[in-house]
């Protein structure tokens, strides 16, 4: 996650750097009455930044590309993924903890809605409150089967103490609930 959110990163910083000298063709160009080819430079230049822009841009690459990858999976399995994620993230929790526990949490929750004939809907937001930071993952659950943590639980808890926090993890009803609470 880390090596692919720097390649994106870099390749936007690149095309940042060039946007003046592609801006002043385009703008000869039409001075030119050059239109047709104009439009196409411009198509080429939409085309290169839509491949480098994250539908999700929460402050942190790793986990803008972690979300991206869990989205798309979702997706393929008609689950709605509803992300509020906003830095700045506590200090204390490294890229490795935040991608340890979103990715078991996504993964769990992706599983759970899978079964799911309708609500087959994932939330996750953060909120700050006073030196708190809570990260939550919420999702449909059946109901029926008896959770029991599992590895994927263990890991989000292990990662939540590891950054100073704690992990409540629980059913209510027919929604599952992961929330994370770290302070900074």
């Amino acid at each position: 996650y880390v090596e692919e959110a720097r390649g994106f990163y870099d390749s936007t910083r690149s095309l940042r750097h060039d946007i003046k000298n592609h801006m002043a063709v385009v703008r000869g160009l039409l001075e030119k009455k050059e239109f047709d080819r104009a439009s196409a430079y411009l198509g080429e230049i939409e085309g290169v930044s839509s491949g480098l822009s994250f539908p999700y841009v929460s402050g942190n690459p790793v986990i803008d590309v972690l979300l991206e990858e869990k989205a798309a999976l979702a997706g393929k399995c008609g689950i709605v993924l509803t992300v509020s994620l906003k830095a700045p993230f506590p200090e204390n929790a490294g890229d490795m903890e935040l991608c340890t526990i979103l990715s078991n949490a996504l993964d769990n929750a992706i599983c759970a809605c899978r079964e799911l004939k309708a609500h087959r809907e994932i939330t996750v937001k953060s909120v700050f409150q006073g030196r708190m930071w809570l990260l939550s993952v919420e999702n449909g659950f059946s109901g029926e089967t008896p959770f029991r943590p599992g590895t994927g639980i263990a890991n989000i808890r292990r990662a939540a103490a590891g950054c100073g926090g704690t992990a409540e993890i629980f059913v209510r009803g027919e929604r599952f609930f992961v929330n994370i609470l770290i302070g900074y």
